[in-house]
């Protein structure tokens, strides 16, 4: 929302990045005056903390829980304002398009016609992909592992047939909505970190997702907002430098290359649907509701 109702202009609105945390650190580290950076890291503006939990025992020195991103931080109250993405996505949308001109103001990802089914898709879509990924990937059993592991496929068969029949470029037609930026999120690290990391490998989208690999061909290459805030190496770095229960040796891998195909197909009807066709994804599949 920060790029696309272009708040950072609007609404003074300053975007600071945490780089992606090793094993054995202190957590979401800043880049640090004076240290070799860390690519596309920043330093953090207001106070020249090295960590981010030093902001959140800025707000209380007690505080005893995790400490997540993103955040978004007053610096006139100096606080938190908010921690939990969804919440955010919703908050700027709205909070500050008093600031804005009418035809940013009038931008919203959540509209009307579309509420009743977003929020139905997206109770599956948080519990089945953008957290069933975790939930195979974290799995302490190869039995736990094999329960979870058909969620993500259902959610992702799912959307792929909501996608091609609604004829794009976005997941409920010609306007982008929420389930664009919250699938987005997980399609863009599909590929490049769940298939092998959390073991999610009964697919890929590039291969077996035709429509939705079409629909993440368009947001990466032809939206500079999905683009410019997408960098792949933190994606990797984070996930398999700092799992080591998961990944001991810490290694990277270096593919799938490219990160996200090219060959945008404007017309969605020459592409071919795909699916996971195992048994125990279709009737997963069969419990969502559109």
């Amino acid at each position: 929302m920060l790029h696309l109702k272009r708040l950072n202009k609007y609404a003074d609105i300053e975007v600071s990045v945490v780089r992606p945390y090793p094993k054995g650190t202190e957590g979401w580290r800043f880049n640090v005056k004076g240290e070799p950076p860390y690519e596309d890291a920043t330093e953090e503006p207001f106070y020249g903390a090295r960590f981010l939990h030093e902001l959140y025992f800025k707000v209380d020195p007690d505080y005893k829980g995790k400490y997540t991103v993103p955040v978004l931080w007053d610096k006139k109250l100096e606080t938190i304002v908010n921690n939990e993405s969804h919440e955010l996505l919703r908050d700027l949308s709205t909070a500050f398009n008093t600031l804005l001109p009418d035809d940013l103001a009038n931008l919203t990802l959540y509209p009307e016609e579309h509420r009743s089914s977003i929020d139905t898709i997206e109770k599956w879509m948080q519990a089945d992909l953008n957290t069933g990924v975790y939930k195979a990937g974290f799995a302490p059993d190869q039995e736990t592992y094999e329960n979870f592991l058909p969620g993500p496929f259902a959610a992702l068969n799912k959307l792929e047939k909501l996608a091609v029949t609604n004829k794009g470029p976005y997941l409920l037609g010609g306007a982008m909505t929420e389930l664009d930026i919250r699938a987005y999120a997980t399609l863009i690290r599909f590929d490049t970190v769940y298939v092998q990391h959390f073991k999610c490998n009964l697919g890929t989208i590039r291969h077996d997702y035709p429509v939705l690999n079409n629909w993440l061909k368009n947001l990466y290459h032809n939206n500079a907002a999905f683009r410019d805030t997408t960098n792949f190496r933190h994606i990797k770095e984070n996930y398999t430098k700092s799992h080591a229960d998961i990944n001991p040796k810490l290694i990277t891998p270096v593919g799938p290359w490219p990160h996200v195909e090219e060959g945008y197909e404007e017309d969605w009807e020459k592409v071919r649907v795909g699916e996971v066709d195992m048994p125990e994804v279709l009737e997963w599949e069969k419990k969502l509701e559109t």
